[in-house]
């Protein structure tokens, strides 16, 4: 059912989905349903004449999706929550920007898995393009002739790092529901192998096996190539610290995080960590940084005493009190 409606214009840049239709009525609520002013982003809500009592024998969607309309001066009025990402332009038409079932959160940022996909679509190898959030990690399922590398080098170019897809899946087709719709639970789940662009080169030395062996852990994947980036597959700041307390805990290596994000790769990482081994480059212990910072504190409490006591005797006309000073 048709509910706003919006006249195409030659060469428009975009295409909008206008503005409500005769008895109808639109509002754009945030999160606790109060109207946002134009330009925000919120969820549309259809009211009026159009609007039906609720779904057939489902109650609790019913609830969900159907609630009073506190803006209407009708008795009993309710509004239908449509679960549509959209603005209010200036002219007073709508602008979509996706579907609110499909924002997530990931590490403290809110993602519009739309908005990732668009940018997807956008490339001309890219047929069909869907992003989930699997693992803690974003997923894209490719259909069409393209190299994820690629991909994910444009999507650096137009996205924020936390909203560029950490693993790539080239499909043939993506699952569908009867109704048409993507079958999102039905997408197979990724694996490192599934990506034959990415040449695999398996750790050699004892220490890039240890290192793999904690990636692997962290990011639940089957394999690490000893080039593959931290980052490009599935890694992100939390799950660096918790390589950093493997390392310490597994090798006895104290690496600051900065020097994980320097080498973020098993190849890297261990030329880095071997020079602990062959004496190369001085790893200081904990138990030693520890003493060492306690040293450093007690010199600089030193020195501020003994500049202090100078000033004193050098300043005999320094006034001194005594008892409380309000």
């Amino acid at each position: 059912m048709d509910v706003t409606y919006w006249r195409c214009r030659q060469n428009a840049d975009r295409v909008l989905i206008g503005g409500p239709i005769a008895n109808t009525q639109a509002y754009v609520l945030d999160d606790v349903g109060n109207q946002v002013p134009i330009g925000i982003h919120g969820e549309l809500y259809i009211g009026g004449r159009g609007v039906g009592r609720g779904y057939f024998k489902r109650p609790e969607l019913t609830a969900e999706k159907f609630v009073p309309d506190k803006f209407g001066k009708q008795i009993g009025a309710i509004l239908y929550r449509t679960g549509d990402r959209v603005r209010w332009l200036a002219d007073g038409t709508l602008e979509f920007f996706g579907r609110i079932d499909f924002q997530v959160k990931l590490r403290g940022n809110r993602i519009e898995l739309g908005e990732i996909e668009s940018v997807l679509t956008e490339h001309a190898g890219v047929q069909q393009s869907v992003v989930v959030l699997r693992d803690d990690s974003l997923v894209a399922y490719i259909v069409g002739q393209v190299n994820p590398d690629y991909l994910r080098m444009k999507l650096k170019s137009r996205l924020p790092d936390y909203m560029v897809p950490s693993q790539y899946v080239l499909l043939e087709r993506l699952p569908l529901m009867p109704n048409g719709k993507v079958d999102r639970k039905a997408l197979p789940s990724p694996e490192l192998h599934s990506q034959p662009h990415r040449h695999y080169v398996e750790p050699n030395t004892d220490l890039e096996h240890k290192i793999a062996a904690i990636w692997r852990e962290v990011l639940r994947l089957d394999r690490i190539s000893i080039h593959d980036n931290f980052f490009d597959v599935g890694g992100h700041s939390l799950a660096l610290l918790a390589v950093q307390n493997r390392l310490r805990r597994v090798g006895g290596y104290q690496v600051p995080v900065v020097k994980l994000f320097q080498f973020p790769t098993v190849a890297s990482l261990s030329t880095y960590l071997s020079a602990y081994v062959d004496g190369s480059h001085v790893y200081e212990p904990r138990n030693e940084i520890v003493d060492k910072e306690s040293q450093d504190r007690a010199a600089i409490r030193k020195e501020k005493l003994a500049l202090r006591k100078q000033m004193r005797q050098s300043s005999p006309l320094s006034p001194s009190f005594t008892g409380k000073v309000d």
